[in-house]
């Protein structure tokens, strides 16, 4: 097992998020139907249900569009400490998103608190935009805290190169609500390589029901996935699955740099 310093710097091309006390099924909007598309898409997800109202009325929403002149203040860390291990996954179809769950024994560590790793997934193009532009997909690594709270890292991906890590499981994609267990192991920390600094800011679920008090930050590495290996993922839904950016309503977004070891 493998311990490193996650860091960052200039604009970011990954995002972690941090959520307090929103139950993990809720990353999904529960059992309301809702979509990206359409009467049901993004536009109309605070009329579906009660419970989704933060998803019209928030002031403080993701994803946002990363831009070079919209840091606001900057400041120093130390990163963050991840001890990941290789896993075994299973793959479900939600109809929404692949969700690969990931054994237990993984966890990351922010600000001296521990989050273990349950899953990943995938948003097609990409959530969050760099100065307006989507990437190909966007991987969140969900993690939750033994007192319940969530961390997820965001990881974006662009056409280049095929990807080595989604190649071990990419021709095994289960269609709509189907399950399926790979034998091949990976390690998430092939897609979380060392950084320079960071940016942050705070936000919300990119999903129903949109809660808020969500801390994003968005670290320095861009991965590359071949123009098939999207394809197969895209064609998986038939459409993209992200959210569109929300606005910054004066926000502040700050720049982390590295502080000396």
């Amino acid at each position: 097992m493998r311990h490193k310093k996650l860091i960052s710097f200039a604009l970011p091309v990954a995002m972690i998020l941090i959520l307090n006390g929103v139950n993990i099924m809720n990353l999904y909007g529960g059992t309301v139907h809702w979509e990206y598309h359409g009467p049901h898409g993004p536009d109309h997800w605070g009329e579906l249900d009660p419970a989704f109202e933060t998803c019209a009325t928030g002031t403080s929403q993701s994803p946002i569009d990363f831009t070079s002149n919209g840091i606001t203040q900057y400041g120093f860390s130390e990163g963050l400490d991840i001890s990941y291990s290789s896993s075994p996954v299973e793959l479900k179809n939600n109809g929404h998103t692949v969700v690969f769950s990931y054994q237990p024994g993984s966890f990351i560590n922010f600000n001296g608190k521990t989050f273990e790793l349950l899953q990943f997934h995938f948003h097609a193009r990409s959530e969050h935009t760099i100065n307006g532009r989507h990437t190909a997909l966007e991987a969140h690594l969900v993690h939750k805290a033994s007192d319940g709270q969530l961390l997820v890292i965001g990881v974006l991906f662009d056409l280049g190169s095929p990807n080595q890590f989604v190649s071990k499981f990419w021709d095994n994609l289960p269609t709509e609500h189907l399950t399926f267990s790979s034998s091949n192991t990976v390690n998430v920390e092939d897609l979380v390589l060392d950084q320079a600094g960071y940016l942050a800011y705070s936000g919300s679920l990119t999903t129903p029901p949109c809660s808020e008090g969500v801390q994003w930050i968005g670290l320095n590495q861009i991965q590359p996935v071949s123009a098939d290996q999207f394809n197969a993922y895209f064609n998986l839904f038939g459409e993209d699955t992200y959210r569109p950016t929300q606005p910054l309503n004066g926000r502040d977004v700050t720049f982390y740099f590295k502080t000396e070891s």
